[in-house]
């Protein structure tokens, strides 16, 4: 992208998300407004809306964080953010999906790049959680049917988030599952297996 499309780009996602409810449009003196110093001259300070809030929350500082993806096959995967506190540090959880781009004529999207992804936001309970990551773990590729699919808990270290466990799951029809190396045989789990080790990876006191 030519450098005056990369000044523009961020003002019409800023004006697409104003649109939207997400951002406020907010005089730059109002409390919690969300920072605007560092943006080009002209441009309106903004607060969040309460769902992007959450959101926004949820993805700087998580109590813990899940990845998924597929080993060695580069790409967008879903993520999932725990919200919560101290005393109960998964309350809930934000649930990140990759999304296509929205249909109709977009013709600075074709060249903005990683700025040009777009993504769902869902908020979802615990039980939610560990039954979408049993459910993703049983999907089978089928570009790419020997790489097991990978789920890393991460946990909020300070201002860095840790990876605390990776979880390799493999399946041959979708209903059952391996978990570990490959050719190391083991266990077969079904989906509610899958789930009940999921909802423990979730669980920060196990």
């Amino acid at each position: 992208m030519r450098r005056r499309g990369r000044k523009k780009l961020p003002a019409v996602i800023l004006d697409g998300l104003e649109e939207c409810g997400l951002l406020v449009c907010q005089a730059p003196a109002v409390p919690f407004a969300a920072p605007g110093g560092d943006r080009e001259s002209g441009l309106a300070d903004y607060a969040f809306s309460p769902e992007l809030g959450v959101v926004m929350a949820a993805r700087t500082r998580p109590a813990l964080a899940v990845t998924c993806e597929l080993e060695k096959v580069p790409g967008r995967y879903p993520r999932l953010y725990a919200l919560g506190d101290e005393q109960e540090p998964v309350r809930a959880v934000i649930q990140e999906a990759p999304e296509g781009t929205p249909p109709g004529d977009f013709p600075h999207l074709h060249t903005a790049g990683s700025l040009a992804w777009f993504y769902r936001y869902d908020l979802i309970s615990k039980p939610s959680a560990a039954d979408f990551l049993a459910r993703w773990a049983l999907l089978r590729s089928q570009r790419h049917p020997c790489s097991p699919r990978l789920i890393t808990l991460l946990r909020r270290d300070h201002d860095s988030l840790l990876t605390v466990r990776t979880i390799a799951v493999r399946t041959d029809d979708g209903k059952t599952a391996r978990i570990g190396p490959a050719g190391t045989g083991g266990d077969q789990y079904e989906q509610a297996d899958l789930t009940s080790i999921m909802s423990g990876l979730l669980s920060p006191q196990q």
